[in-house]
């Protein structure tokens, strides 16, 4: 650990820790919690010194933050870079919140220096912030908003919990949002994902799971919202497995008959240059036995035949610049 400064007290009823000076390392994780447990009137923080501006940089050698196991903590302020596999890893946690986090240029390979024509590192691979293990307490919740997400392929940000709010955020590619089991305990109920702006990068892709309902959890899937986004793909061309939107590519009838009344999709707006958009939802198995359900659909079909995004459009409404709409939080 070098050039960082950690100070923590107790400041009215909360418990404050806060980063600051120039960067923070170790090999593995960077800013390592496990077992670090809050309450709600006493939550831990982690934020940036008033004036200062941290950054975590594990140079490729680890995780940018990970909190496992643990209970009601504040992240803010804080800028993650150079992370491997994730910029922030949440595992068996709740009532965990960030906000104002620069997450960018995580990688799980080698960093390269040639770019590819949409202006993304040839070779950049990896994933922004996960939230793998649900909370197996149903009130629990995950909010995360206003940070940057870049150069991230597998998914910028990814949930398996319940009561996650994802919104106003920036991702540029060439990963978008991502709602799955990764490997555990997986609850999509209630999962809000809107406001954000996504550039280079597939809009929504999900893959429902019945099989981790409970008695505190008895309708997995349910209510799960993707509105009031902007999603500019640049993707050359689609496929079965490859869409604006993506919705249990493999699943089965029986699956697609208990998520497809619980997607809620609307004002978002939806454009790529290359070609009309397109969404996908069970579309990998049509032709198997059990799999009929479903396909891929143009913006109409899908509005008139499914009845999702009514209200949504195709347009090139993107007005910013992307590569001055993204860079990290400073």
């Amino acid at each position: 650990m070098s050039r960082c400064f950690v100070s923590c007290g107790v400041f009215g009823a909360l418990l404050v820790c806060t980063v600051f000076s120039s960067v923070l390392f170790t090999p593995l994780h960077a800013a390592p919690a496990r077992d670090r447990r809050g309450d709600a009137g006493k939550r831990l923080q982690l934020k940036a010194y008033p004036g200062h501006k941290p950054v975590i940089d594990p140079q490729g050698k680890g995780i940018g933050i990970s909190i496992f196991q643990s209970s009601h903590w504040d992240v803010a302020g804080i800028e993650i870079k150079n992370a491997r596999q994730r910029g922030v890893s949440l595992n068996e946690s709740k009532e965990v919140t960030l906000h104002d986090v620069g997450i960018h240029d995580c990688f799980i390979y080698n960093q390269t220096t040639a770019f590819s024509a949409d202006g993304f590192p040839g070779r950049r691979a990896g994933g922004g912030i996960k939230y793998k293990h649900a909370s197996r307490i149903p009130d629990a919740f995950f909010r995360v908003h206003h940070n940057v997400f870049r150069n991230l392929s597998f998914f910028a940000f990814g949930s398996g919990t319940a009561n996650t709010h994802f919104h106003d955020n920036v991702i540029a590619g060439p990963a978008g949002i991502s709602s799955r089991d990764f490997g555990g305990v997986t609850h999509q109920v209630n999962q809000v994902f809107e406001n954000n702006r996504i550039y280079g990068a597939w809009g929504f892709a999900m893959n429902p799971t019945m099989r981790w309902r409970n008695d505190k959890f008895p309708d997995d899937p349910k209510n799960i919202v993707f509105g009031n986004n902007v999603v500019y793909d640049t993707a050359k061309a689609w496929s079965k497995e490859r869409g604006i939107i993506m919705i249990g590519t493999y699943m089965s009838d029986e699956v697609y008959k208990a998520v497809a009344k619980e997607l809620h999709l609307a004002g978002n707006s939806y454009y790529n240059p290359n070609t009309a958009v397109q969404f996908n939802i069970a579309a990998g198995f049509n032709y198997k036995e059990g799999y009929a359900s479903g396909g891929i659909y143009a913006l109409k079909e899908w509005q008139n035949k499914l009845g999702y995004d009514n209200d949504s459009i195709e347009d090139d409404t993107f007005e910013l610049d992307w590569r001055h709409a993204v860079n990290p939080v400073r």
